[in-house]
Formats: C-alpha cells, sequence, structure tokens
C-alpha cells in the first residue's frame, strides 16, 4: 500500500473511533436506554431542553388541568393561564388566572429564569392552589434539575415506588396540535405496574405540552393539555 493511502486509511480509522468515543461519552454522561443512537448523528446541545425554554416577556400559556392534592382542594377541567413578564434579568414574573368550575383564583409568583425555581411563594387564595400546580404543570422540574437530551432512549431520572424503581426515558415521537399547528413531541414515560405515565414535551416550550401521570395505586394524579401558547 502506498503511503498516501496508509495516511488516507488512517484518518478513516482515526474519524471513525472519535465518533465512536463521543457517542459514548454523550451515552454516558446523558444515560441512554434502549437503542444506540446513530453513529452517524449522535446527540448534541441542539437536542437538549431545559425548563423555560423558550420563554420571552409576555410569553402566554394555556391550559386545562385536572388535578387532585393531599388537601381537600383539587381541580377539575380547570382553565390555567399563565403570563410571564420579565423581573430584572434574572427572574420571572409569572400571573395565573385559575378558573375551576365556578371558583377563580388569581395572583402573582415570582420564579428564576433557570429552571423555574420559586423565589417567593404566594399569599391568600392562590397559596392552596399553586402547591396543585407546582405537583402538576411544574411537577417536570422534579425531573429536569437539568439540561435533558430529547433523544428516544435517554434517562432523565428514577421514580422510586415501593420496593420498585422505573427509570424516567425518553420513549419516543409524537406529534401534537397547539394552535392549529402540529408540534413533534417527545414523550417521557415512566411504567408502574399499576400504571403508565406519560409527559409530552417539545423544543421551544418552555413546559410540558401535555401529561397523563398516575400514582403506584393505579388512580390518576393529573393530567393536562395546552390549549392555547403565544410566545
Amino acid at each position: 500500500m502506498s503511503p498516501v493511502r496508509q495516511v488516507i486509511l488512517l484518518t478513516l480509522v482515526l474519524g471513525t473511533l472519535g465518533i465512536v468515543v463521543s457517542l459514548v461519552i454523550v451515552a454516558v454522561g446523558g444515560g441512554f436506554s434502549g437503542p444506540v443512537p446513530s453513529l452517524l448523528s449522535p446527540p448534541s446541545s441542539k437536542d437538549l431542553w431545559i425548563v423555560g425554554e423558550g420563554l420571552r416577556n409576555n410569553t402566554r400559556m394555556n391550559y386545562i388541568l385536572t388535578s387532585t392534592s393531599p388537601t381537600s382542594l383539587s381541580l377539575k377541567n380547570a382553565t390555567v393561564s399563565i403570563q410571564f413578564i420579565q423581573e430584572g434579568n434574572d427572574s420571572w414574573k409569572a400571573n395565573f388566572n385559575i378558573i375551576n368550575g365556578s371558583y377563580a383564583y388569581t395572583g402573582s409568583i415570582l420564579l428564576s429564569k433557570e429552571y423555574l425555581t420559586n423565589r417567593q411563594m404566594p399569599g391568600g387564595d392562590l397559596a392552596d392552589v399553586y402547591r396543585i400546580i407546582e405537583s402538576s404543570l411544574f411537577d417536570i422540574r422534579n425531573f429536569a434539575r437539568e439540561p435533558k437530551y430529547l433523544v428516544p432512549g435517554a434517562i432523565w431520572d428514577n421514580i422510586v415506588s415501593g420496593a420498585l424503581t422505573a427509570p424516567i426515558r425518553i420513549t419516543g415521537q409524537d406529534s401534537i396540535i397547539v394552535n392549529g399547528t402540529t408540534v413533534d413531541s417527545y414523550v417521557l414515560q415512566y411504567d408502574l405496574p399499576s400504571k403508565v405515565s406519560k409527559i409530552w414535551i417539545a423544543h421551544g416550550f418552555p413546559l410540558p405540552i401535555k401529561a397523563d401521570v398516575g400514582d403506584s395505586d393505579s388512580s390518576t394524579r393529573y393530567t393536562f393539555e395546552m390549549a392555547g401558547y403565544r410566545k
């Protein structure tokens, strides 16, 4: 073999090895199960999603939410509207308007721009309702405490139910209609013997678009679906 061909062959071998090493690093760091991502298109930073992604000043989101609560209060097909207003360089003021049957709740809370963590808890009538919001619409904060891959097979976390530990992972993709437009979403899922829970997430959306999440006793803990979105 000529020296030129030897150089070309060595370059190809090293290039392929580099891709494999990069993929292994990503897989180990991000946590993957199921089929191995393509060697030609391994996950990259563009596949990462964070809570609050795409938020702008005056972003508005509307949801239809049903959620139980440890207290006597619960929401059934409630309309939840959230408007985000920028407060300084590192905070969002989230204005809530919640209609639950014949009851209406309004108020504001200050959230960090980093993962929408609480900076200030609300008072008054909104306080109890916000606890339900935290355990449903904002429940994703418990699974995405850092950037996560929206890639089939990516493991986000684990959930413990009694003696069982189940992975919370991206199981596939699905199309959802938002504002009359088809959105390509990813399904975050965990399986318990009594219930399969799913959360639909998409790039460019600050919070999940849809969810159907249950408890270990097979009951539904919360369901919601985005009814409107304005950046």
